[in-house]
């Protein structure tokens, strides 16, 4: 489990609606829903293998993308 807090603190009025992950080709490899209470959620990487990821999480009103590296 990784926490983004550090990379993206939105504010009382945004919600995270979805939270996606591409490989480093752009191939679609996860989805993850939130419900659109969330503020703060918990991004799952069991399921991924090593290497390099673009994730990106989208609010209502935003999105940015990060780069996650996972390495068992």
């Amino acid at each position: 489990m990784y926490h983004f807090s550090s990379c993206y603190n939105p504010n009382d009025q945004e919600n995270i609606i979805n939270i996606f992950y591409t490989d480093i080709f752009g191939k679609s490899v996860l989805k993850q829903e939130t419900n659109n209470n969330e503020t703060k959620v918990k991004v799952l990487i069991n399921d991924l293998v090593n290497g390099s990821y673009l994730v990106r999480l989208q609010s209502e009103i935003k999105s940015i993308a990060k780069q996650l590296i996972v390495v068992d």
